[in-house]
């Protein structure tokens, strides 16, 4: 019986047979059509809010600068532009039109830039009052 042909090491590292190597790749692939049938459900499933409680829901996004200020400020207070951009599958499934998500996300982008510069700033601030209290 010959013996599993195996993968050439990179740096010295520990060899994989190539089957564990195929194996991880369908591995990958199988987990990106998995992702791929969630957005779809969850697309589906947002598609069923169709009518007038969505528009009612989402009547901010009407106004751009309201919109953008949704996305800011809601992004800046909990810290996760995520919550904000949500919006996005609402624009796929047709109960929101771009127009009306794209101000959201916008203002979702511009709160997380806010949020990085106010944590750098803090980490200047302190480095500063350190160094000055050392010296």
């Amino acid at each position: 019986m010959a013996a599993p042909r195996v993968a050439p090491a990179d740096g010295g590292g520990i060899q994989l047979p190539v089957w564990t190597k195929v194996l991880g790749w369908c591995g990958i692939a199988g987990l990106i059509y998995l992702l791929i049938c969630a957005v779809s459900i969850i697309s589906r499933g947002f598609a069923g809010l169709s009518g007038d409680a969505a528009h009612t829901m989402f009547a901010f996004a009407a106004n751009p600068w309201v919109g953008l200020s949704v996305g800011v400020l809601g992004t800046v207070l909990i810290q996760s532009s995520t919550t904000t951009t949500v919006l996005v599958p609402f624009a796929g499934a047709g109960i929101l039109t771009p127009a009306q998500v794209y101000p959201v996300t916008v203002g979702a982008n511009l709160g997380t830039t806010f949020t990085t510069v106010v944590s750098w700033a803090d980490r200047v601030i302190v480095a500063q009052v350190r160094s000055k209290g050392s010296g």
